[in-house]
């Protein structure tokens, strides 16, 4: 069966000064096969009464303190997708015990200066513009949702291929658990199969384990998880993902074959990750 527009709600989080990116999605079979709602950050202001205030208006030491508590909690999963990157590994569910799992000073003290220096406003309206994108699925009736970035790009050509793969995947979101599917490419991260395994099947990853949160399936329990815990915002959005899902041990998986490029990892887009840390 193909994917359609009806039963998946797809919004797109777009940050309006980069309008070449939108334009590419609007002239896609993407747009007239998914209709999907743009989320911006004028979004943003309709839904202030529903997402956490900023952090950046407290107290310094406990934005601090607060960043270094949820960095301790996931830095096994970000030590782990390094440790892939570094070595081109694929992953594992579960992982076998490794030296890296306790929560050493010297390990986490790096991934605490990135969230330092990606505190910023444009940072924190990036992940408020994927809650809001969560909020709107739920006020709807639809089961599933696909979140995309704007420098989100087909891996299929073809719109047939493409919408087989993309309906078999969402099918395994139809489940009364919380579940949430990463479909990137991103960081050229890959779950580990077995020679059996369809080629567009889903592989368990650690809970909160994201590849960059580019493009993502959830289901409504996973939405709802999500969106009652997101108090306070002080990560960039994989890793505050990352520490919701962890937290809260929301079921996460990999698709064997990515649906989705990262355009801003490749040679599409230029990534715009710098300016945001400073706006």
């Amino acid at each position: 069966m193909a994917i359609t527009s009806d039963g998946l709600s797809t919004y797109i989080i777009h940050y309006t000064p980069l309008t070449e990116r939108l334009w590419h999605l609007k002239n896609s079979y993407l747009w007239h096969l998914l209709l999907p709602k743009v989320v911006t950050e004028e979004t943003i202001k309709e839904f202030r009464e529903f997402l956490p205030p900023s952090v950046l208006l407290w107290p310094n030491s406990s934005v601090r303190a607060e960043i270094l508590a949820q960095v301790t909690k996931i830095h096994p999963i970000l030590l782990r997708n390094l440790f892939a990157i570094q070595n081109d590994e694929t992953l594992e569910y579960p992982e076998p015990f490794r030296a890296y799992s306790a929560a050493l000073i010297s390990q986490i003290y790096p991934f605490y200066l990135q969230a330092i220096s990606a505190l910023s406003d444009k940072n924190y309206d990036l992940s408020c513009q994927h809650l809001c994108a969560l909020i709107l699925f739920l006020r709807g009736s639809n089961d599933t949702c696909l979140i995309l970035e704007d420098d989100s790009i087909a891996c299929e050509s073809n719109q047939e291929h493409f919408s087989i793969q993309l309906e078999y995947i969402n099918s395994s979101a139809y489940t009364l658990k919380p579940i949430f599917i990463d479909i990137s490419n991103s960081l050229n991260l890959r779950p580990k199969t077995g020679f059996y395994d369809h080629e567009f099947c889903i592989k368990r990853v650690l809970p909160g384990q994201t590849r960059c949160a580019s493009s993502y399936l959830v289901n409504r329990a996973a939405a709802i998880e999500i969106i009652n815990n997101s108090f306070p915002i002080v990560l960039p959005v994989d890793w505050h993902y990352s520490y919701v899902m962890s937290t809260h041990e929301i079921n996460t998986y990999w698709s064997n074959r990515p649906v989705f490029y990262q355009g801003s990892q490749g040679e599409w887009y230029n990534s715009n990750q710098s300016n945001r840390n400073n706006l």
